[in-house]
């Protein structure tokens, strides 16, 4: 792993700000945060490791707050969250398996096309 000096932090933690906060508006910090971890110098399970556990938590929050206010329909969450655990699983042992070169080519050459796909498709998440 790199060294993480005071510049490294000068240029990650403001890019984990920036993902903490698009995520907490509209989602898709990730797309930020992940490229700020590998600048940061993590390998691929490390840096997919943190970026999954702020979301997690993110959502964790979120759904929460929904649960309060009554908005939650359980039966599609729960349909979900078992849905989603398995595939979640799964690609952290990839991370894991997987040599970290072609991981950390494969994120970074997917993420611009990730973005795209969700700057277009505004109404993907209704």
């Amino acid at each position: 792993m790199a060294e993480i000096t005071w510049v490294t932090y000068l240029i990650v933690c403001p890019l984990i700000f920036l993902g903490g906060f698009v995520d907490s508006i509209a989602g898709g910090g990730g797309l930020i945060t992940l490229p700020a971890y590998y600048i940061a110098g993590l390998p691929p399970s490390l840096a997919g490791g943190t970026n999954k556990l702020s979301a997690v938590l993110g959502t964790a929050v979120a759904t929460g707050k929904y649960a309060q206010r009554g908005l939650v329909d359980w039966k599609q969450g729960l349909a979900s969250l078992l849905g989603s655990l398995p595939g979640a699983m799964l690609g952290a042992w990839l991370l894991t398996v997987l040599p970290e070169l072609p991981v950390r080519i494969g994120v970074l050459l997917a993420l611009p096309l990730v973005a795209g796909v969700v700057l277009r498709n505004k109404g993907l998440s209704t």
